[in-house]
């Protein structure tokens, strides 16, 4: 008599070729409504309704040139971690988004009247550093975190630009 693992092999599945043929038909059904949305710019040009999008306002990223790395207020434990800061121009002042890049460029000889890099730097150190490691254990403590960031940034130091939002480029280490 036939083995029962030879048997099983020979019994033919059913039902596989409409399922394949399902799932074709709405691979290229997602396919096509894509190209259609993209082809005719469904969406492009109008302002979501909270307001311009960070291209609309001329934001631009700048990533700090260099990580922070401050001491914690435990006195033990030292922080590390990158910055990014979207920034948008101040246009109510009048300012544009060049005005708002020269605040944040490297610092040289050409540009020292214009670029507020060094105290950018210098108020996110202060407020990094003023955390405790609780805070920065929580999603929550490093959202107060970038909010304070950005509010010191804002009411302090820039005038041209605003920051928009504060981002981590990469995760807070803790050591």
């Amino acid at each position: 008599m036939g083995d029962p693992v030879e048997a099983a092999e020979v019994v033919p599945k059913r039902g596989m070729g409409k399922i394949l043929i399902i799932v074709g038909i709405g691979m290229a059904l997602v396919a096509v409504m894509t190209g259609a949305f993209l082809y005719l710019g469904v969406g492009a040009g109008r302002e979501s309704e909270y307001g311009p999008g960070p291209a609309e306002r001329g934001d631009t990223f700048m990533t700090m040139p260099q990580d922070f790395t401050v001491m914690l207020p435990d006195g033990v434990n030292m922080l590390t971690v990158a910055v990014t800061l979207q920034v948008s121009p101040r246009s109510e002042r009048g300012y544009g988004e060049q005005d708002a890049k020269e605040e944040l460029e490297t610092l040289n000889e050409d540009n020292a009247d214009k670029t507020k890099l060094p105290l950018v730097r210098e108020t996110i150190g202060m407020v990094l550093a003023s955390r405790t490691k609780q805070e920065w254990l929580t999603a929550i403590g490093q959202n107060q975190i970038k909010t304070m960031i950005a509010n010191e940034l804002n009411s302090k130091v820039l005038r041209k630009g605003k920051v928009e939002q504060v981002i981590f480029s990469t995760p807070p280490l803790i050591q």
